[in-house]
């Protein structure tokens, strides 16, 4: 689920993951979103194809 991960990392492991993932994914152009309200606002705005909701 986008966005759970906030039910079990403290801030300061949310603070030493984005370190780390900033240091390892530099350059690689690729962008992750891990916030479910900023996946909708760039749905909004970007017309992007992602979705927060997983269809059975």
């Amino acid at each position: 689920v986008i966005g759970d991960w906030k039910n079990y990392f403290t801030e300061e492991q949310n603070r030493a993951f984005n370190k780390l993932y900033n240091e390892k994914m530099q350059g690689s152009g690729l962008e992750l979103i891990f916030d479910p309200e900023e996946i909708d606002t760039r749905n909004k705005d970007e017309g992007e194809v992602t979705t927060t909701k997983l269809e059975n």
